[in-house]
């Protein structure tokens, strides 16, 4: 599943990886299908790279010419909505900075991830949760400029987290 949704704000791309590594996706830059009509810029497609937050991003900062999204990976949700961001290094960060203003690339924080997504069930089961991680993502994007959010919950499992998923 991978769906992505826009405000002024912050850009939110889901994705559920189901059985894969690595889930790539292909949208026009306004959102559509590439091959809507309703999309004038069927023609613009999103380049994205991911970086882990083990050590130092491994990769040349120039790469970013080349990418219009960066995923960092990873924060972690906690069952009450808060965001876990301990991992995430302060340097790395000012690093990703650099990256998105030399090269104007989107940054996008991804939260979850292998063995890190243990709270989704219990978060997204209630409005109130979900609200709070809402704030805590707006939040981080805003003090952190970041662009969006990779949702990475491995693996919603049945009917019920599949329909909180949707919720989330």
């Amino acid at each position: 599943m991978l769906a992505m949704l826009r405000n002024s704000t912050c850009r939110l791309l889901l994705s559920a990886c189901l059985g894969s590594s690595f889930v790539a996706g292909v949208c026009a830059a306004d959102g559509t299908a590439p091959d809507s009509p309703a999309s004038e810029a069927a023609t613009k497609f999103h380049v994205v790279g991911i970086s882990p937050n083990i050590g130092p991003p491994i990769f040349d900062p120039e790469i970013g010419r080349y990418l219009t999204d960066l995923i960092y990976f990873s924060a972690e949700p906690s069952p009450d909505g808060n965001l876990k961001v301990g991992r995430l290094k302060p340097e790395h960060l000012r690093k990703l900075q650099r990256i998105k203003e030399e090269h104007k690339t989107a940054l996008l924080l991804c939260v979850g991830g292998w063995g890190r997504s243990a709270a989704f069930p219990q978060l997204a089961a209630t409005p109130a949760a979900r609200a709070q991680f809402v704030e805590a993502l707006l939040r981080f994007c805003r003090e952190e400029h970041f662009d969006g959010v990779d949702l990475d919950w491995e693996h919603p499992q049945g009917g019920v987290q599949e329909r909180d998923y949707a919720q989330l």
